[in-house]
């Protein structure tokens, strides 16, 4: 049996309905839509897993659901043969979660953040593991200094450092290099490689993913797409074609492309965008993001 399974995993949402406003009150109106959508896979013990995949993909609510915090629609969660829900006080411990928002209390300082944590989660000896995981994250020098006054890299060393302080078996790991220099990113993937832990780690970047992970699962619209070793997805979306875009609004287009991990570049050329798309197959996808706009050229440019 694998250390995590994943089995049918579903999350479905109401989403309330706009309408005029006494309406609303009184009688409101809700869609259902699904964020996860029939989720499963395996993990093995040791094994770092990335779940790959643009804004809406349904990464951040499959890491909540695998970690507890949200109750699934449908389908289960089980950790070392144990259904999650019904073993949280059990496994609770056995795991801990990163998430983007950092989860740290900007008026402690780095070391507090640390004991804080560690007491809830009965570390013997909170003091001694905050000053061993301040120095793994050469955080030892501002141990005494308000997060609030951290810089966007420190903050993130510390939440690493917080989401290991019950020395847990288990990381979950929501863009842990979201927003950080190529320094400060490059340290923290290093350091996840050393941790010689299960990983469950979402992410916005394919390099990233095909660097760090042993399998990766590439999700859409709440549904994996395609789940496979990086040598693997490397063969797959080796391939590109160059297309050039013009839409009724290329600034907001380009944001949203720039997440998109069929994208392997994208540019500005005669007040166009110029997007080079990996797999001759994935421009589909690539239309499919930006269907909310109005498309006034998708052409194919020969290199």
């Amino acid at each position: 049996m694998s250390f995590i399974s994943v089995r049918n995993l579903t999350k479905v949402y109401n989403k309330k309905v706009p309408q005029f406003w006494l309406k609303s009150l009184i009688h409101p109106k809700y869609v259902s839509f699904k964020a996860v959508d029939s989720l499963s896979f395996e993990i093995e013990e040791g094994e770092i897993f990335g779940l790959l995949g643009p804004n809406g993909a349904g990464k951040t609510t499959t890491i909540q659901l695998m970690c507890g915090l949200l109750f699934p629609t449908k389908g289960s969660v089980l950790i070392d043969g144990l259904p999650l829900n019904s073993n949280f006080r059990k496994l609770s411990n056995r795991f801990n979660v990163l998430f983007a928002d950092k989860m740290l209390y900007n008026r402690l300082t780095g070391k507090d953040n640390l004991v804080y944590y560690g007491n809830l989660y009965t570390v013997p000896d909170p003091q001694k593991r905050a000053n061993e995981l301040l120095e793994l994250m050469e955080l030892t020098q501002w141990k005494d200094s308000y997060v609030e006054h951290y810089s966007l890299g420190m903050r993130m060393k510390l939440a690493l450092a917080r989401a290991l302080i019950n020395d847990p078996e288990i990381l979950y790991l929501d863009e842990p290099t979201l927003g950080l220099d190529v320094r400060n990113a490059e340290f923290v993937r290093n350091l996840l490689k050393k941790l010689n832990r299960t990983l469950v780690l979402t992410t916005h970047y394919l390099n990233e993913a095909i660097a760090l992970c042993d399998r990766i699962g590439i999700l859409k619209k709440g549904k994996i797409e395609y789940l496979d070793s990086p040598s693997n997805l490397k063969k797959r979306y080796a391939r590109t074609r160059t297309f050039l875009l013009d839409t009724d609004n290329n600034d907001a287009v380009k944001e949203i492309l720039q997440t998109n991990p069929y994208i392997e570049e994208i540019k500005e050329k005669n007040m166009k965008l110029e997007i080079v798309i990996k797999n001759c197959d994935n421009y589909f996808e690539v239309l499919s993001d930006i269907s909310d706009f109005k498309l006034f050229e998708f052409s194919e440019q020969k290199t």
